[in-house]
């Protein structure tokens, strides 16, 4: 068969051309917003349909279809998990302020003769500040200590089927 024929047909030979987006092609999945996703994907994928030339040529973006089936799922938990965090901020934010207030309170007879020998307000500021940072630091490491195993173990639940695991 001679392959620089002019008579020869391309369509005859490909019923299916795959592609792939371009390295980093998750920078492309990553946005919260699923019509910039739909956007940047659907632009790529015109740019390649355009290229070709050859019509009739459809697309079938499967993952994006996909996505858009779960759209409003993946913004309502958005919503959700956004409203547990402001919650635990607060509730930190309120924790911390008591336990202030009490160690305050409790200790108002010994800031009083420290004040009495000779601390100014500027100092008391500071021995406040200390505390509330030795309230939190430790805190934020107990977090983070046990936040990634809870991650770890959310992770495999929802996505340990595609990783071949759980």
């Amino acid at each position: 068969m001679d392959y620089l024929n002019d008579d020869l047909i391309l369509e005859q030979y490909a019923a299916l051309i795959m592609m792939t987006l371009p390295a980093p092609r998750e920078d492309y999945y990553t946005s919260t917003n699923f019509a910039k996703t739909k956007k940047g994907v659907l632009d790529y994928s015109n740019q390649i349909v355009d290229a070709l030339g050859l019509y009739p040529v459809t697309s079938q973006l499967s993952l994006l279809q996909m996505m858009a089936l779960f759209s409003i799922a993946i913004l309502f938990i958005g919503l959700v998990f956004s409203i547990l965090l402001i919650m635990f901020i607060l509730i930190s934010v309120l924790l911390i302020y008591s336990l202030l207030m009490i160690t305050t309170e409790t200790k108002t007879f010994d800031i009083g003769v420290m004040r009495l020998l000779g601390l100014n307000s500027r100092g008391f500021v500071a021995m406040i500040l200390t505390q509330a940072v030795m309230f939190v630091i430790p805190s934020i490491i107990c977090a983070y200590i046990c936040s990634y195993p809870c991650l770890y173990l959310i992770f495999m639940k929802l996505f340990g089927n595609e990783f071949g695991d759980g």
